[in-house]
């Protein structure tokens, strides 16, 4: 990554524009024929630039004009005088803000336009990116030797060299390539008694008390330019204190080596607003340290993404759609959709009125404070996925790979692969770790049948894995991030089991009111916890209509001793003589055991018929 402390001339600054110059007013009999358009700077590195020049509506005999580090033009550092307007500026001092006037003259040179005038700032490469590092709870082997620290230039290109020292670009002649101490970068130390691994991740420091100097860090991540669908995304976080709690930070894509040119999703902490009603998130086009922020979705209260803080989790991810007049861009920040639509302007060569050209390089961005970043990541998707979102949140899922050992009750972290993204590129700073943590709940309303347990559309969380109950559950949980995520906090995360509990459900009642239209009706009310299904409160109702729509027969009499009958019991009588053969029903009702010189048994039986 190449990190380049940029100072986007008139970014944040409403004066910067246009000048004219009112101590030299045009000598053309028609002023307007050389007056300039435009002027466009385009940054090539730390010392050079390449200008150009609108031609008026007057094609002029030659461009002419200067170039100097203050408002004053009396001591100029460069002078030119060019014929056809583009032209390249050499050994400028990185970091230092220049002034240029140009004015057209006509082949006459006595005859002449009106000054115009830009400001533009150079970038400076520092060392204000670094990998930090921050330690968890996670567990290592014992006596497993300390990982030394490494450089990894690949990643850190310009940041820190392969000699151990941060050196300024080559070119940077006027800072006089100053040599810093190296910056540490993720490792993980395993020591007995002392065990812990450390995650990483990268930093983006911005401490100048300039609001119009932007620190940023430009990886060109070497995806393929010719497709017309995009995602990007990144996880990003503001570094916050009591005392201070300001912070300002973002993610670029389709930028320029240098991060002078491309778009910005910007944002900043509620308390860092300077102006009562600005938002918290600003899509920008930047062209040559120049600034557009350009109109977006946020139109309404209920649309606009307010209450960024700092110490919380910020998901980034990215949808454009590009074409040769249009760019189309999706931003998705924790799943909050907003959009943007950048459109060339009609007949017009002015680089800030046109659309950015697709590039495979990617910025981390910090204003004010720092700005940390867990992952970035870049793939372009075909028209299926750009419509259905299934690239949206790429880097869900990124640790299926991962191994985890359980080693005498010890968690282990091993094995790490990233997963690949097809035609894309993921990048990760420095040793990972995540936290597995075992959560065990009881269901409020038990018992339950459960179905399924789910964080949401929360993506720094995976569910590994869990076992579900009537009464409760346990199940683990893995970090996807390199820092602490909320599991639930009421608003954006979430987590629960789903599924349906067992409740008392209400009284059901039946009614059946098929009489005989000669028999008089008899109210009968029958109640029972027991008859769950109306067939079955059906069937009661017949038979209790049965047995009252018949004749009952009370019998009470006196047998031998038998212990064994109960109320309740079904019985038959055979005593011919009172016209009892054997062959009717009979429920016992009532029976009494008595002893008079022995047991006696006396029965009360109602006739039933089945």
């Amino acid at each position: 990554m190449t990190v380049n402390t940029t100072t986007l001339a008139g970014i944040m600054a409403a004066s910067w524009g246009n000048f004219y110059d009112v101590d030299r007013p045009a000598t053309s009999p028609t002023p307007a024929q050389l007056a300039i358009p435009w002027i466009h700077v385009s940054i090539i590195n730390s010392t050079d630039v390449q200008v150009i020049i609108m031609t008026p509506s007057v094609t002029p005999g030659s461009y002419r004009g200067d170039v100097s580090e203050s408002t004053s033009f009396s001591s100029p550092v460069r002078t030119f005088n060019d014929v056809d307007g583009i032209f390249t500026l050499t050994g400028l001092t990185p970091g230092k803000e220049y002034r240029l006037r140009a004015a057209c003259h006509a082949a006459d040179p006595s005859i002449y336009g009106a000054y115009k005038y830009h400001t533009f700032t150079m970038p400076k490469a520092a060392n204000v990116g670094s990998v930090s590092s921050t330690a968890n709870g996670v567990a290592v082997p014992r006596n497993v030797p300390p990982e030394p620290s490494y450089v990894d230039t690949t990643t850190l290109s310009g940041i820190q060299a392969a000699s151990g020292n941060v050196e300024n670009n080559a070119n940077d002649a006027g800072d006089s390539n100053e040599t810093l101490t190296p910056v540490p970068t993720g490792s993980y130390n395993a020591v007995a008694g002392n065990r812990q691994v450390t995650r990483s991740l990268f930093k983006v420091t911005n401490n100048s008390k300039d609001k119009d100097a932007y620190s940023i860090a430009v990886k060109n991540l070497g995806i393929s330019t010719s497709s017309s669908y995009y995602t990007f995304g990144a996880a990003l976080f503001f570094q916050s204190s009591v005392t201070n709690t300001d912070a300002s930070g973002g993610f670029g894509f389709f930028t320029s080596s240098n991060g002078m040119d491309g778009y910005y999703v910007m944002m900043e902490t509620t308390s860092n607003l300077s102006i009562h009603g600005e938002k918290e998130v600003k899509i920008l086009k930047v062209v040559g340290g120049k600034k557009t922020i350009l109109s977006d979705s946020q139109n309404s209260s209920s649309s606009t993404m307010n209450g960024i803080v700092g110490a919380k989790n910020y998901k980034i991810d990215i949808k454009v759609k590009a074409s040769a007049t249009v760019n189309v861009i999706d931003i998705y920040i924790n799943n909050f959709k907003i959009s943007a639509v950048d459109t060339n302007t009609p007949n017009t060569t002015d680089p800030t009125k046109l659309i950015l050209p697709v590039t495979s390089n990617v910025a981390l961005v910090s204003s004010v404070g720092s700005s940390n970043f867990d992952y970035v990541y870049a793939a372009p998707i075909s028209e299926s996925q750009y419509t259905t979102g299934v690239l949206q949140n790429v880097y869900n899922g990124q640790f299926a790979t991962t191994t985890l050992d359980f080693l005498y009750g010890e968690k282990v972290l091993s094995n790490f692969n990233k997963a690949e993204i097809p035609g894309g590129k993921l990048e990760e700073f420095g040793t990972v770790a995540r936290e597995l943590r075992k959560v065990a709940v009881k269901y409020q309303d038990r018992p339950a049948q459960p179905l399924y347990s789910t964080v949401g559309i929360n993506k720094f969380i995976q569910i590994l894995g869990q076992r579900l109950t009537s009464f409760g559950a346990e199940i683990y949980l893995l970090n996807n991030s390199g820092t602490f995520v909320p599991l639930s906090d009421g608003q954006f995360n979430s987590f629960n089991v789903i599924g349906n509990y067992v409740v008392p459900t209400g009284q059901h009642e039946y009614t059946d009111s098929t009489i005989n239209e000669f028999s008089t009706p008899e109210p009968a009310i029958f109640e029972s916890v027991w008859i769950q299904t109306e067939s079955d409160a059906k069937k009661l109702s017949d038979w209790i209509k049965t047995q009252w729509s018949k004749q009952q027969v009370i019998l009470s009499m006196n047998v031998f001793s038998n212990p064994l009958i109960s109320v309740g019991d079904v019985i038959s009588v055979n005593y011919p003589d009172n016209g009892l053969d054997g062959t009717k029903k009979y429920i016992v009702t009532n029976v009494n055991q008595s002893f008079n010189q022995g047991l006696d048994t006396s029965i009360t039986a109602r006739s039933i018929y089945v």
